[in-house]
């Protein structure tokens, strides 16, 4: 049926709406692919829409992105990219083309139509950052409201925002100045990993085994990212293993 009343208004008003009307269904009017770049928590996630419409949306139609699982990502305008941005701004008031608004509390991303879009496929792509904790939820859900009718996908929006995966090295890679007896080893350590180190992450290096430097000494760190860990490690020597600390302030990304 038609929807009235709360559906006029902007904001979370009609986010909620959406949610607490039983006759919404899908009318086929269109068609969802959703992805993410990454399912790593606490990391910066691309979701991609990919969008087919079989109907013109136009001027003042809103989209909304909802059910985005809990993140670490304020309210805040959000910057699209891909080649359905154009058609989007976050606002009617104030024309900003190429944005749409995260509302933290609903859960909703929402933009609205500010240039016509014809029959065709666009895609546009928005970024928040994953929770910090592994967290699996079901589909997005995506609507489109014009004027007072809510056009709903053809077929569900494949899940997104599954931050399923923790931090692990993608690259590590340990390198040792010299193997002569007795002699002062400087050890360098590449490592490269697959999403952020926030302040107070605990790294062990292990394996270096047979020293005859102290157990519970600092070692001096060198190197272009020696500030990150405060400039110090822990060394252990029964279990041959090196403690780094990321220093308040800092973060490996």
């Amino acid at each position: 049926g038609a929807l009235t009343g709360a559906l006029a208004t902007e904001g979370l008003s009609v986010a909620a709406a959406l949610h607490t009307v039983a006759e919404i269904r899908p009318l086929g009017v269109f068609s969802v692919e959703a992805s993410e770049s990454t399912q790593v928590q606490g990391a910066f996630n691309t979701i991609t829409l990919k969008m087919l419409f079989t109907a013109t949306v136009p001027v003042g139609s809103r989209l909304f992105v909802s059910d985005i699982p809990p993140n670490q990502s304020p309210s805040d305008t959000l910057f699209l990219s891909g080649s359905g941005k154009s058609h989007f701004s976050y606002s009617t008031d104030v024309l900003l083309p190429g944005s749409a608004f995260w509302y933290e509390s609903g859960r909703t991303v929402l933009m609205t139509v500010v240039r016509e879009i014809p029959p065709t496929q666009i895609t546009i792509q928005f970024v928040l950052r994953n929770n910090a904790q592994a967290q699996t939820y079901p589909p997005l859900t995506v609507y489109v409201l014009d004027g007072v009718i809510v056009h709903g996908p053809s077929s569900p929006v494949v899940p997104t925002f599954n931050a399923r995966t923790g931090v692990v090295f993608e690259h590590a890679l340990l390198v040792e100045g010299t193997r002569s007896v007795g002699a002062v080893n400087p050890i360098s350590a590449v490592f490269r990993a697959n999403g952020p180190m926030p302040a107070g992450t605990v790294l062990h290096i292990a394996g270096l085994l047979g020293s005859e430097t102290n157990s519970s000494a600092e070692l001096e760190l060198f190197g272009q990212q020696a500030a990150t860990f405060g400039g110090r490690g822990v060394w252990d020597a029964a279990a041959g293993t090196l403690r780094l600390t990321v220093s308040g302030g800092s973060k490996i990304t």
